[in-house]
């Protein structure tokens, strides 16, 4: 396959100070909120706190919600292909619909949702370091192993930090990497499809149509990744 002129690109946005502004239910479900928003036109003033957390939940089950939450409302800056949120960072895959449409978009977030965290913790400053960590994916290859990166990998941090010394359940960890919400691995590897990732058939022109929905091929993307087999890809995995 050959890519298109607007290469999709692994994006990485981290808190400064390593602050983690992820653990919060209401601060992911706002996070959501801006991703969908903010490719799409401006973020409506008048959504609540107290509603955000179902707005959320009901772009990333698929479902229409029933006020609008844009105003000047345009076509999307960029293709979103996967999302994870983690902590104190972001990752994404990016492939811009507009000429500089991934810096466009990534500082719509970071500027939208400072915004709302400096006011609900009464803090100033920049939330997110500056310039924030890009990888253009020039294969397939390189998009699939990215893809599982963020949002197999990403996913088992968050079930427990020190896996990488070994998994002893790996069904108990996988039941988890695949019912995390804030990643788009139930999109991508299982029946969900959320209003976050671009058209199935965008997705398609990308990745194929075959999709692999396999545990077993993640399994073994950990494997050769813990045993660093795929350590050639720390430039596309954007890791420290």
């Amino acid at each position: 396959m050959k890519f298109e002129k607007f290469k999709p690109c692994h994006v990485i946005i981290r808190a400064v100070e390593g602050r983690t502004i992820f653990s919060d239910i209401a601060d992911c479900s706002r996070f959501v909120f801006q991703v969908y928003a903010n490719n799409l036109g401006k973020p409506h003033v008048n959504i609540y706190r107290k509603n955000v957390i179902y707005i959320a939940d009901k772009l990333l089950e698929g479902e229409d919600v029933s006020w609008k939450l844009v105003t000047n409302p345009h076509s999307p800056i960029v293709d979103i292909l996967s999302f994870a949120i983690v902590g104190d960072h972001a990752h994404f895959i990016l492939s811009p619909n507009v000429e500089k449409g991934i810096p466009k978009y990534i500082q719509k977030i970071n500027v939208s949702f400072a915004r709302y965290y400096n006011m609900k913790y009464k803090r100033e400053g920049v939330l997110f370091n500056k310039p924030y960590k890009v990888a253009p994916l020039e294969t397939v290859s390189e998009l699939n192993d990215t893809l599982r990166y963020i949002n197999v990998k990403n996913a088992l941090d968050i079930y427990n930090f020190q896996w990488k010394s070994g998994i002893e359940n790996w069904k108990e960890a996988f039941d988890f990497v695949s019912g995390y919400k804030y990643s788009s691995y139930p999109d991508l590897f299982g029946k969900r499809k959320s209003k976050i990732l671009a058209p199935k058939p965008i997705i398609e022109k990308y990745v194929g149509q075959q999709i692999n929905k396999n545990r077993v091929e993640n399994v073994d993307f950990i494997e050769k990744y813990l045993n660093k087999e795929m350590e050639y890809n720390n430039k596309i995995f954007l890791e420290e």
